[in-house]
């Protein structure tokens, strides 16, 4: 397996808390969070309690770039 130097893609991994339906996760993350930062996105199954939302990145930015921008998504 190689590595890259650049991500290609931004995960976020969703696990909703107790009492919160799945239609309020995914419609949160998907129409709030996902489109006010300008990305893309559909959801994976993360095998577990959660789902993961997946969204290519089409500049290439950094490692760091890409986890600030996961943490502006979260926040706004």
């Amino acid at each position: 397996m190689t590595t890259s130097s650049t991500p290609t893609a931004l995960f976020l991994d969703l696990d909703p808390g107790g009492g919160v339906e799945w239609g309020e996760v995914t419609e949160t993350a998907l129409r709030d969070i996902m489109e006010a930062a300008g990305l893309a996105s559909w959801p994976k199954v993360a095998g577990g309690n959660g789902i993961h939302l997946m969204a290519p990145l089409q500049a290439k930015i950094t490692h760091d770039s890409a986890r600030q921008l996961a943490n502006r998504a979260l926040t706004a």
